[in-house]
């Protein structure tokens, strides 16, 4: 009978979201939207908040327009302004080794960010098994840059 008590006690305190050690998880810190934004402006803010810090942390240039589906363009300041935030709040020991991607010599700035996405994302490819199809990832360059993501790309899927 004991043991049905303490059985029964057990159960209810996990039931309950009461944690039987108590040690609580680091709970993130809320995004905090600027004071005067509120409803969908403070959305569309998180929204790329989020966007810009997952960029950060997989080592992809910051430019929020690479998630044009995640926003209209009556809302697309909002949309920045939280994705830059988000893209700055990352510290730099937190990005992937993907700044150790060398581009061809006479590739700077953009040319070389669109190279290292592209990198990043037939390494990822690979290793999870799919073709090498830069154009699944039509969302990440735009057709003026998407030769240099396409090189980048069928290099990251074809290195070990």
């Amino acid at each position: 009978m004991r043991f049905l008590f303490s059985l029964a006690a057990s159960s209810t305190l996990l039931l309950s979201g009461i944690p039987l050690i108590g040690i609580q998880p680091a709970a993130a810190a809320p995004v905090q939207c600027p004071d005067t934004w509120t409803g969908n402006k403070c959305e569309y803010y998180k929204d790329g908040y989020k966007a810009g810090k997952t960029d950060r942390k997989a080592g992809i240039s910051m430019a929020y327009e690479r998630h044009n589906g995640a926003f209209d363009t009556a809302n697309a300041s909002y949309f920045q302004a939280g994705y830059e935030s988000g893209w700055e709040s990352v510290k730099l020991s937190q990005q992937s080794s993907q700044s150790s991607v060398k581009c061809p010599d006479t590739w700077t700035g953009g040319k070389c960010d669109y190279y290292k996405d592209g990198y990043k994302a037939g390494r990822a490819d690979r290793k999870a098994g799919l073709s090498m199809a830069y154009e699944r990832h039509d969302g990440a360059y735009d057709t003026q840059n998407a030769s240099y993501y396409q090189a980048g790309y069928e290099e990251g899927w074809g290195s070990k």
